[in-house]
């Protein structure tokens, strides 16, 4: 009589015994629970288990730690984040430049969202951020405070748009600022 996978069997025992939760038993004939493994990171064991990886810690989550015992694993995946199934940690897979996730438990990248216009959001960001009035951006997904330009209505007094603190305002009828990012340089005459 052969003790059979995921299980062990004490010597002279009648019937076999699962490895407990949070370890597995690949071979045969193990004769303590001892001898059954320690469940791998990334991956949890239930009771009985026979194969280190038959169970992946789930999307959204992650398991650093070895010896888990059901899909909880450790936890959540952090915000900023998302963790594919097998993640060994919460910060497994960053956001994108341009894309933010407020949320724990990310399972994707679909988990990351476009930073709105006006914002910017860094790689690995959990909010995004504004842009300082009367600063915008062009499109949804800028990623850097450079984004950030001088709004409609506004232009520039450097000649580069790009992360500027001064606009000033076209309130002169003459003034063509009809864009976002006019800069001192680009500003043109009304005909």
């Amino acid at each position: 009589d052969v003790c059979t996978l995921g299980h062990w069997c004490a010597f002279g025992a009648a019937s076999p015994r699962s490895c407990p939760a949070g370890t597995f038993g690949n071979r045969t004939r193990l004769q303590a629970p001892a001898e059954c493994e320690q469940c791998p990171r990334g991956h949890f064991c239930p009771e009985g288990t026979h194969t280190a990886t038959v169970q992946p810690c789930p999307s959204g989550r992650w398991g650093a730690s070895s010896g888990a015992v059901d899909y909880l694993c450790d936890g959540s995946c952090s915000a900023g984040h998302y963790c594919p199934a097998a993640s060994t940690n919460s910060t497994a897979m960053p956001c994108l430049e341009g894309t933010f996730n407020p949320l724990g438990g990310g399972t994707g990248p679909e988990a990351c969202l476009a930073a709105e216009v006006g914002y910017f959001a860094p790689r690995a960001a959990s909010q995004q951020i504004a842009c300082t009035p009367p600063l915008t951006t062009l499109e949804r997904g800028a990623g850097r405070v450079e984004d950030c330009l001088c709004s409609v209505g506004s232009f520039s007094l450097s000649a580069n748009a790009s992360n500027t603190t001064t606009c000033m305002d076209c309130e002169v009828d003459r003034l063509n600022c009809t864009e976002p990012g006019i800069t001192v340089v680009s500003l043109h005459l009304k005909p």
